[in-house]
């Protein structure tokens, strides 16, 4: 037992000067990782005091991708001195051991994690001096289990752009980690593009499973082309990052997450190129198979005797004259649908892809969520009221690209369709919830209309003809070809491994791009939040959750907003809060705890 608070549980790891402990904070009943540094260990006062920096930097960071600092302390002995610093336990791996463990990952998926990576980048450097953290690898970037990506290890940051010049010496003081500091770095000469640079070199690493050291060189530069199978547009993003010349790099990490997230979108809007090859054999196998089949048929006969077969007085057609004519293979109902009603959804009349939202008060629904231990718990589906609409707290919904339509069913297998009215529809896809079904359906139909249908598997069975009446547009409006709002539900997975299924509203709306690229997407926004009310420091805050990151269903990335100042609305600056983060109140804080998925 640490300080009389902290029970330590197991070793985590161990380094050249350090020992990291889990342990339990009897205070919170929470897991927590412990670091600590011993006097008798270290070779130079140097490695003391940027152990206490590294704590001093924490005191004052509260971001939800760093472990958020807890406690910080010396306990002394007649043989030794320790100081420990104590953060909040992350459960996951560093990406250095996947990258041991050979663990592959996709394109798309490295492109996310280092969007995330990014935006943590864009918040160490807003400060003033701006705070570089001078070490990132793969090592000290933790992968929890939710999927988050969490940087760890600020015993090298450096809050100052100033050389960090040795009292002694007179010579820079070099600290990171060769193959993954650049030139600049190796001279004293810390920067913000440095820590790009190093995030680049990350990125390489996982792409590749290569340590950098094994990398030729053209010049100073970096041969990665021969080491990796990427996309063109994601080389030429990661060369930028890692250019040698600190000049010529992404000069602000808003600029590299801004480029990730535009290839991100453009690849999400593209068809494979073999697609319509695919669909083309597809077809001619069903046009052999059928043939051969019919052939088959037709001159198949019971057993009998050779003396009784007898040959027919018309001879039989050829195959070809009697091949039928194939398509594309759909579900056929007993009965054409009726003709389709007007929703009892009011269809978004948007005459532009990002609708404006009116601001709505927020209700009060449930008795205030009180915190405990210092730590405030919210399961927002237990504590929290469904709205179905509003913009929470003048909170600005963002827009996202949910899909790129097709002719035909691509992400899955329909059962049942209705008889549509156009000589052909478009099929799209809504990604909500976390479960291992995501994928809800939607088909687009009456496209030869001025007004167009959209049947959407609302209960997500992979059956279009029972959920209702489909939804209708009667405001198509310039390349806006078709706009509703959507009620459905989706599925979630809890925690505790529990099913849930959660109502959820949207707008969801088409842009042509036929005329250029024979393309139509659909964009979306979530329209419905959830409500509630917390209780900190004898006062009643208004709180919503509102989805804000992927347009996938409310999860616990998507965080929470608390109306600290009662004005009203949401500052996302100051007043939207993530799990594990501090909610400062009235020279109080607790800690934000979050159990939905």
């Amino acid at each position: 037992m640490l300080h009389d608070r902290y029970e330590i549980r197991e070793v985590l790891g161990r380094g050249g000067l350090t020992t990291t402990y889990l342990a339990v904070d009897h205070q919170t009943q929470q897991p927590c990782a412990i670091k600590c540094l011993s006097f008798r260990k270290i070779a130079e006062w140097k490695s003391w005091e940027l152990f206490e920096r590294e704590a001093n930097i924490l005191k004052n960071l509260n971001h939800p991708q760093i472990p958020a600092y807890i406690d910080f302390f010396t306990e002394e002995s007649e043989h030794d001195t320790l100081l420990y610093l104590v953060q909040a336990y992350v459960s996951g791996k560093s990406l250095g051991q996947l990258i041991q463990e050979r663990v592959h990952f996709t394109e798309n998926q490295v492109i996310r994690l280092a969007i995330k990576l990014a935006r943590v980048l864009e918040y160490l450097h807003r400060f003033s001096p701006p705070i570089i953290h001078r070490d990132i690898k793969p090592e000290n970037i933790i992968l929890a289990e939710n999927g988050m990506p969490f940087l760890i290890d600020f015993n090298s940051v450096r809050d100052t752009v100033i050389r960090d010049m040795t009292a002694f010496t007179g010579a820079p003081t070099i600290v990171g980690t060769y193959g993954y500091m650049p030139i600049e770095q190796t001279e004293g000469r810390a920067v913000p593009a440095s820590d790009i640079y190093a995030l680049g070199m990350t990125l390489v690493a996982l792409l590749s499973l290569k340590d950098p050291a094994q990398f030729d060189k053209d010049g100073l530069r970096l041969d990665i082309r021969s080491h990796l199978d990427i996309s063109k547009q994601l080389l030429a993003i990661l060369e930028r990052a890692i250019a040698p010349d600190c000049r010529k790099r992404y000069q602000q990490a808003s600029e590299f997450r801004q480029d990730l997230e535009r290839l991100l979108i453009a690849k999400s809007q593209e068809r494979p190129a073999y697609a319509p090859l695919l669909m083309a054999v597809a077809v001619v196998l069903l046009l052999i198979v059928g043939g051969f089949s019919l052939l088959l048929f037709k001159r198949s006969s019971p057993i009998r005797e050779p003396q009784q077969i007898k040959t027919p007085a018309t001879p039989l057609p050829t195959i070809a004259s009697r091949t039928p004519t194939m398509s594309a293979p759909r579900p056929t109902p007993t009965a054409r649908l009726a003709p389709t009603p007007t929703p009892t959804m009011t269809p978004t009349a948007t005459p532009s892809p990002i609708p404006t939202a009116t601001p709505t008060a927020t209700p009060t629904p449930y008795p205030p969520v009180k915190p405990s231990n210092g730590v405030l718990t919210i399961n927002i589906y237990q504590d929290f009221k469904f709205v179905p609409e509003g913009s929470p707290l003048s909170i600005a919904p963002s827009h996202t690209i949910v899909s790129a339509l097709s002719r035909y069913p691509e992400k899955e297998r329909l059962k049942r369709e209705p008889i549509y009215r156009s000589s052909h529809v478009w099929y799209g896809y809504l990604r909500l919830g976390n479960t291992d079904d995501p994928f809800i359906t939607f088909a687009l139909d009456d496209i030869d209309q001025p007004h167009w249908v959209a049947y959407v598997d609302r209960n997500n069975n992979e059956d279009l003809t029972d959920d209702g009446i489909p939804y209708k547009d009667r405001n198509a409006v310039s390349s806006v070809r078709f706009g509703a709002d959507v009620s459905l539900e989706i599925d979630l997975l809890m925690p505790d491994g529990k099913r849930l299924k959660q109502p959820y509203r949207l707008t969801m709306w088409v842009i042509d791009h036929r005329q250029t690229t024979n393309r139509l997407d659909v964009y979306c926004y979530a329209l419905c939040h959830y409500a509630g009310t917390v209780l900190l420091a004898g006062d009643t805050y208004q709180a919503v959750a509102f989805e804000k990151l992927e347009h996938n269903g409310l999860l616990k990335e998507s965080g929470i907003g608390i109306d600290l100042n009662s004005d009203g609305q949401v500052n996302e600056e100051e007043e939207i809060f993530q799990d594990g983060m501090m909610i400062p109140v009235k020279n109080q804080s607790y800690r934000l705890r979050l159990v939905y998925p």
